[in-house]
């Protein structure tokens, strides 16, 4: 799991033409939201990961249990509150503590000493191992609501890195194993552009979140339509993607 963060950017009004400030235009035309394209993009590696829609809560028997990606050693802390911002790993007390190890798509079963109340938070951060940068280290975090019969809704997912909270979305269209853009498999149709069906998917669409285009034909986008091919929403900023990564 990677959360993407934006170290280039240019800014082009819909209507109005390029644009120096984040602001919307002054057009009269139906829509004048700003089109953001992300020249360049920062891959924050995500050593833990909670698959949010596998988590599960007994009451009766206190027990909680989840699906988790860790490629380190990890801790796990649960905290029973209600609030949904990031500092309260360091303002509150967990009401379990302990350690994961490293494994992929694997099942956890958890039996808490006290019951949780209608809301919880599940931290999950990779052991600090000797010699790794300060600053460096990141966690995730996943805010819970219990529903209806102990269903678990997932009200927020963050991944925090040098001490900045990143929020954790699903991306459609990428390859589990994306493969060298510069040689691309024409065998394989769902890796490519759905418009030249020739390049690599290389461009994240917003606010929809459908990696389906290259480069070239999303800068195509922007001077035409500015809707996803995939599901004709506007699309108001391009994230540019390493499709080696």
């Amino acid at each position: 799991s990677a959360c993407l963060v934006g170290s280039e950017m240019c800014i082009r009004d819909r209507y109005s033409g390029f644009s120096n400030s984040g602001e919307y235009g002054s057009s009269n035309h139906r829509s004048s939201k700003a089109l953001i394209l992300v020249k360049n993009s920062k891959a924050v590696e995500n050593k833990c990961h909670i698959n949010g829609s596998t988590i599960s809560y007994r009451a009766p028997l206190r027990r909680l249990a989840f699906e988790y990606d860790c490629v380190q050693d990890s801790l796990l802390n649960i905290y029973d509150t209600p609030s949904l911002k990031e500092d309260i790993i360091n303002t509150e007390r967990p009401v379990y503590s302990g350690h994961i190890s490293k494994s992929i798509n694997e099942k956890i079963q958890i039996d808490l000493k006290t019951g949780l109340e209608k809301s919880f938070v599940i931290e999950m951060r990779p052991v600090q191992v000797k010699g790794l940068q300060s600053g460096c280290e990141t966690a995730q975090l996943t805010f819970c609501e219990l529903g209806e019969d102990d269903k678990v809704k997932i009200r927020r997912q963050c991944v925090l890195y040098k001490g900045k909270a990143f929020e954790v979305q699903n991306v459609f269209g990428l390859s589990e194993n994306p493969k060298d853009s510069s040689a691309p498999d024409t065998s394989n149709k769902h890796e490519l552009c759905v418009i030249c069906l020739t390049n690599q998917r290389e461009a994240i669409l917003l606010p929809c979140r459908h990696a389906c285009l290259c480069l070239d034909c999303s800068q195509t986008l922007f001077e035409n339509v500015q809707d996803c091919p995939i599901c004709r929403s506007n699309v108001y900023s391009v994230v540019k993607i390493d499709s080696k990564k």
